[in-house]
């Protein structure tokens, strides 16, 4: 595995310090690094002991080792991992704990492109900064978004549950309501309740924030963001984008997540009506304020 040496750090900031896959059906003795390290378990079943407790693991488990904790990794039979080392990961909180992020999807995908990078190496360091970055920022989103999860009723966590893992698609509230037995009048209630806004406000900031996400990755066009958004409109998506954020996407990714502008319109629901049309108070969750917040990076 190549190792490079550790660049020096900017206040906040994240670096790679190594990262690899591994393929074997021998246990990994009791080693320790340097760095926190993030392990995704890609084929197998394997476990990992350290801290005085032990996590389980199968495809589409995320580990999150702290740095300088003696760890052991148990195979049973052939497993596949893929591996980082991070410097500087304050957004993530430094204790041992498995993560269920799926087999698939950002994560992987990212994690598998940062091992080809950094084992490519030359002329990269941007990008790998940027994708690091973004990698950090949905590892947060998904372990905030579970911990909220199960706190919810379970209607709601249903409900959200649906929303999230079709956020590409048109949501009918009267179909999702019948799913978790509920009438449509209801459903909304209880999701204003508890999310402070209703589902369709909900959708429509979480398909921003994946946005966001997106827009960290240097691969993607503005249109293809759109699209995996569910946004068909690639116009129709850069004006709501500019509502909320205060600049259009090509240049917020250029600028980064700073505040919008202060004349920007950031309060609009999914058909344009102005915020005062939806009950504000007390938002939670994706909604926040009506506005949908930046993911906290290093």
């Amino acid at each position: 595995m190549a190792r490079r040496t550790t660049p020096a750090r900017g206040k906040g900031e994240c670096h790679l310090a190594f990262a690899d896959r591994f393929e074997s059906a021998r246990d990994v003795g009791w080693h320790t690094h340097g760095t926190m390290e993030l392990v995704l378990v890609t084929a197998g079943t394997c476990s990992c002991t350290l801290e005085g407790k032990t996590l389980a693991g199968e495809p589409g488990t995320l580990w999150i080792m702290p740095a300088g904790v003696p760890q052991y990794q148990r195979n049973a039979g052939l497993v596949r991992t893929t591996y980082l080392g991070v410097w500087g990961s304050s957004c993530l909180s430094d204790r041992a704990r498995a993560l269920e992020v799926g087999a698939d999807g950002y994560i992987r995908r990212w994690m598998e492109d940062l091992v080809d990078l950094h084992r490519h190496g030359a002329n990269c360091d941007a990008v790998v900064q940027s994708l690091l970055a973004a990698l950090l920022g949905e590892i947060v989103r998904v372990e905030a978004r579970q911990d909220r999860v199960a706190r919810l009723h379970p209607a709601i966590e249903q409900a959200v549950t649906y929303i999230e893992s079709h956020l590409v698609k048109p949501l009918d509230i009267g179909r999702l309501a019948r799913s978790v037995h509920l009438s449509a009048s209801h459903l909304t209630a209880m999701f204003r309740q508890s999310q402070g806004c209703p589902p369709l406000r909900y959708q429509q900031q979480l398909r921003l924030r994946q946005a966001e996400r997106l827009l960290r990755s240097p691969y993607s066009s503005v249109k293809q963001v759109a699209a995996a958004c569910g946004y068909a409109d690639a116009n129709y998506f850069v004006r709501l984008f500019r509502r909320h954020y205060g600049r259009p996407p090509h240049l917020w990714r250029t600028g980064g997540s700073s505040a919008p502008d202060s004349h920007a319109d950031a309060s609009t629901d999914r058909t344009g009506r102005p915020a005062s049309a939806v009950n504000r108070g007390n938002r939670r969750a994706a909604c926040g304020d009506g506005r949908p917040r930046p993911v906290q990076l290093c």
